[in-house]
């Protein structure tokens, strides 16, 4: 007689798996809650609830604007790629493979396309709200002004403060998600067959609908780009470049102009690829890349390189005076030196000649100079320039009496 054994259902094999899920997900919410919770309380205790929930609403509000806006963005950029998915597809080997991943994909793409974008969108709203202080910062920075504007830009201080910083978190945020779309995209395309790097012709490896949905993407990328080019010069007002603090001669003389022309190659660059969506060719994007590619090279580094090498690094005391005098004027007026009452205060001795012929002996093994002490003044006095260097101090007595 023969016997039957009856496997244990999917379901049933399933929900140990499930209730562990539930377990571990419970206890990782109870101790997220409670630690809100004591939050909450201490914040109350010390009188400042208000702090408290301003920052939560600020990392709320930054989460939630954040996370609709790269969903959006993503969805919106999946849904055409999915659109320009060629209808014919060449029957290589390769091509084969495409197509019977297209077959088995699509009818999960209707859901798996939003489920994706918004886990995708969920992690990125999470680190934007991070960023709530400096959010908050720009926000209430109507108005503060500290009143003394600097040399090189003619802003006022606050700017740099209050504002730059959420400024360059925007531009870096804004280009971290166009380079990220515009990377999945491309794999989408490549997924679906609008890209195929088999082919023998050029023009046959990508089909020009998608060779337009890349172009604008890329348009977009280098438009981040050239809003932070913009954004960079400001960061040179706190650059190490020179021998103190701040912008160098260097700096505003070399790297300056060069991020200004940066940004004005980037966005024609960019303009280029918003041109070639419609012509659809390989000849503007490569124009575009390289054109780029050798103006920062060229400009943005090796420029600014030469200009301190063999001009300022030879005769750096006269060249870096004029942002010295302004970087010491600055540190007064930001620690309020430019109050200090100077006062004189005559040097007074009470030892006579006839003292010191008393005490020959002693006065005669007095150090004048200590070598240690004496080399470390040196290379203090000649830090402006640095091809010097003191490897050793000798100090020695002659009698001048002669």
């Amino acid at each position: 007689m023969a016997t039957t054994v009856r496997l244990p259902s999917y379901a049933r094999r399933r929900w140990p798996v499930v209730a562990i899920a539930v377990v571990v997900a419970g206890f990782i919410l109870l101790s997220f809650l409670s630690n809100f919770y004591v939050d909450i309380l201490w914040y109350r205790e010390v009188g400042l609830s208000q702090v408290f929930w301003t920052r939560i609403w600020a990392q709320a509000g930054l989460g939630a604007a954040f996370f609709i806006t790269f969903f959006a963005l993503l969805l919106v950029n999946l849904y055409v790629t999915r659109r320009l998915a060629p209808t014919i597809v060449a029957l290589t080997p390769e091509q084969e493979i495409v197509e019977r991943f297209r077959e088995n994909i699509e009818p999960y793409l209707r859901w798996a396309l939003p489920l994706g974008a918004a886990i995708l969108a969920l992690f990125v709203g999470l680190a934007a709200s991070g960023h709530w202080q400096e959010f908050l910062l720009w926000r209430s920075s109507g108005g503060i002004a500290f009143g003394d504007p600097e040399a090189v830009f003619g802003r006022d201080p606050a700017f740099y403060v209050f504002t730059l910083p959420w400024l360059k978190y925007l531009q870096g945020w804004l280009f971290g998600a166009l380079v990220g779309v515009t990377l999945i995209v491309g794999i989408g395309h490549f997924l679906q067959g609008g890209i195929r790097p088999q082919a023998v012709g050029l023009s046959d490896k990508v089909d020009p609908q998608v060779r337009a949905h890349l172009s604008v993407l890329l348009g977009l990328v280098l438009l981040a780009r050239a809003w932070g080019y913009w954004l960079g010069r400001f960061d040179l007002l706190t650059s190490e470049r020179g021998v103190v603090h701040g912008a160098s001669y260097t700096d505003v003389n070399a790297q300056l102009p060069a991020l200004t022309f940066l940004t004005i190659v980037a966005v024609i660059c960019a303009v280029l690829f918003f041109v070639n969506a419609r012509y659809r060719v390989w000849s503007l994007p490569i124009i575009a890349v390289g054109l780029l590619l050798v103006v920062s090279i060229l400009l943005g580094a090796a420029y600014p390189a030469f200009i301190q090498q063999f001009r300022v690094a030879p005769n750096e005391q006269q060249y870096e005076r004029p942002y010295i005098r302004q970087n010491i004027a600055g540190t007064r007026r930001a620690f309020g030196l430019e109050e200090v009452r100077l006062e004189e205060r005559p040097f007074e001795t009470s030892v006579s000649a006839e003292d010191i012929e008393a005490n020959e002996t002693t006065v005669s093994n007095i150090r004048l100079w200590r070598p240690a002490v004496l080399k470390e003044n040196f290379q203090s006095v000649q830090r402006i320039r640095q091809y010097y260097e003191f490897e050793d101090v000798d100090v020695d007595r002659y009698d001048m009496s002669d």
